[in-house]
C-alpha cells in the first residue's frame, strides 16, 4: 500500500515537473526577435540579469537593450573598478559585432547614460571619450553624462567630440539627438550652438557646472523644436543671450556668473509654464518673469538677497506652484512675501526653502492684506529653525490658508531639539484634518 502511495507521489512530481520545463521552455520557443522585443522594454539592469538563464541567453540582451544606464555613484571602489572593466568589455564586444557581417542591425539607443565621479582612478578619460563615441555612433536619442566632481578640488569632464560632431559623420550621428543633459562637463558655446542648430529633434537640453561656457547666444530659428532648457552653476558665463524660443515650455536659470554678473538678454517666451530662476537686483529679471506672469503655471525662484523682490508685484493668474528659496534673512520683508502669495489666486502647492532666519521679532505689519486662501492645498517648509520668525509664519499659513490639506515642516539640523519641539507644537493645534508631517 505504502508503496503504490509512493508510486504515485512519485509519478505526481514528474509530471509536475514536465509541465514546468514544458511552461519554461515556452519563451524560449519564442523567435529571437520576440524575444528581443520583450528585453528592449526591461530596465537595464533586469535585461542583463537575464544571462543567467541559459547559454542562449548568455548574450541575448546585448542586441536587444535599447537603453544603457552606466551608473556606479552607490558602487564601492573595488566594484567600481569591477563595473568600468565589464563596460569596456561590453562596450568592445558591441564595437566588433557592430562591424561584422551580422544578419542582426545594429540596434540603435534610445538613452545612454554614464554616472561616475571624475577623480576615481578605476579608469581614464579616454574610456569615458570612447563610451560616449559609441553612445553616437550608435545615434543616440537622450544622451545624459552626469559626472560627479571629487569633494576635495573642482574637476570637469571635457566633451570628447567637438570637433567630430562637425564631419559629414558625425553630423549624421547627431541628426536623432532628443535630449543633451551635461553635469560637469565643459562644453563650450560653440558646440552648444552646433548642437542645437543641427539637431532638428533636440527638445532638451540641460547643462550644469560647465566652465567653457562664456558667452551662449540661442537663436530661436535653430532650436524650434526646444521644450526644456537648464542652465545651472555655469560660473563663468558673462552673457546670455535667447530669443523667442517658439516651443519653451520649461526654462531654468539658476546660478549663473559667480565670478561676475551674467549679462542676460531674453525675450518673451509664448510657450512659457514653468521658470526656475534666480532673483537679481536689477530690472532684467523682474521684467523677464512679469512679462510671462499671465501664462506660468509653476514658479520657483532662488532669491539672492534680501533686496531682491519684485518692485511692484504683478498678477499670476495662472500659477498653481509657488517655491522661494533663499540664503538670507528674506522674512525681514516678509510683506512682500505674502503680497506675491496673494497675487496667486489658483496657488495650489507652496515650498519655501530657508537657509537663515533672523532671530528678531517681525511682527505682520497691519497693513498687511490678511486674505483667506481656499485655494492652497499643500505647503512645505524647509530649514525650519522654530525662531520667532519662521514660527510666525507658521502661524500665518495655519491661519489665513482655510483649504489646507497638508502641511510638510523639514527642522533644520543644526537646530535640532527646539526646532521640532516648536513643530510639534503647532501640531497639537491644527485640525486633524491636516495632514503635518514633521521631518
Amino acid at each position: 500500500m505504502a508503496s503504490s502511495a509512493d508510486s504515485a507521489c512519485s509519478q505526481q512530481k514528474t509530471k509536475k515537473a514536465k509541465i514546468e520545463v514544458e511552461e519554461k521552455d515556452k519563451i524560449n520557443e519564442l523567435p529571437g526577435e520576440t524575444q528581443r522585443i520583450i528585453l528592449s522594454l526591461l530596465p537595464f539592469k533586469d535585461a542583463v540579469k537575464t544571462s543567467i538563464l541559459s547559454r542562449s541567453w548568455a548574450n541575448l540582451w546585448e542586441s536587444a537593450v535599447t537603453k544603457l544606464d552606466f551608473d556606479e555613484t552607490n558602487l564601492s571602489t573595488k566594484r567600481r573598478t569591477q563595473f568600468r572593466e565589464w563596460i569596456k568589455r561590453f562596450v568592445a564586444r558591441q564595437q566588433r559585432n557592430d562591424d561584422a557581417s551580422s544578419p542582426i542591425p545594429p540596434q540603435q539607443l534610445k538613452k545612454f547614460r554614464v554616472s561616475f565621479e571624475l577623480a576615481s582612478q578605476c579608469c581614464s578619460n579616454g574610456d569615458v571619450d570612447s563610451w560616449v563615441k559609441f553612445a553616437l555612433s550608435k545615434r543616440v536619442e537622450s544622451l545624459d553624462l552626469s559626472f560627479v566632481s571629487c569633494r576635495y578640488y573642482h574637476q570637469n569632464y571635457v566633451f570628447p567630440c567637438a570637433n567630430h560632431i562637425k564631419t559629414p559623420t558625425g553630423l549624421s550621428e547627431i541628426k536623432p539627438l532628443r535630449s543633451l543633459r551635461f553635469s560637469h562637463v565643459d562644453v563650450d558655446d560653440e558646440t552648444i550652438q552646433h548642437l542645437i542648430s543641427n539637431c532638428p529633434h533636440l527638445e532638451e537640453l540641460a547643462v550644469t557646472m560647465s566652465d567653457s561656457l562664456v558667452n551662449l547666444s540661442i537663436p530661436a530659428a535653430a532650436a524650434f523644436a526646444l521644450k526644456r532648457l537648464e542652465l545651472r552653476d555655469c560660473r563663468l558665463l558673462k552673457s546670455l543671450e535667447i530669443a523667442d524660443v517658439p516651443s519653451l515650455t520649461h526654462f531654468t536659470l539658476l546660478g549663473l556668473g559667480y565670478y561676475q554678473r551674467t549679462e542676460l538678454r531674453m525675450e518673451k517666451f509664448a510657450t512659457l509654464v514653468d521658470l526656475r530662476i534666480n532673483i537679481r537686483e536689477d530690472d532684467v529679471t523682474f521684467a523677464f518673469i512679469s512679462s510671462h506672469a499671465a501664462q506660468l503655471a509653476a514658479l520657483a525662484m532662488r532669491v539672492e538677497s534680501e533686496g531682491s523682490w519684485f518692485p511692484n508685484v504683478v498678477e499670476f493668474t495662472r500659477l498653481e506652484v509657488l517655491e522661494v528659496e533663499t540664503e538670507g534673512g528674506v522674512f525681514s520683508n516678509v510683506i512682500r512675501l505674502i503680497a506675491l502669495i496673494n497675487a496667486c489666486p489658483r496657488l495650489h502647492t507652496l515650498r519655501l526653502s530657508f537657509k537663515r532666519f533672523e532671530q528678531e521679532r517681525i511682527i505682520l505689519h497691519p497693513n498687511v492684506d490678511r486674505v483667506s486662501r481656499e485655494s492652497i492645498r499643500v505647503v512645505e517648509i524647509s530649514g525650519f529653525r522654530g525662531c520667532w520668525t519662521d514660527s510666525h509664519f507658521v502661524q500665518y499659513v495655519l491661519g489665513y490658508f482655510v483649504g489646507l490639506e497638508r502641511i510638510v515642516v523639514h527642522c533644520n539640523n543644526t537646530a535640532g531639539y527646539v526646532a521640532k519641539q516648536q513643530a510639534r507644537e503647532f501640531k497639537s493645534r491644527v485640525s486633524p484634518a491636516i495632514d503635518f508631517v514633521i521631518m
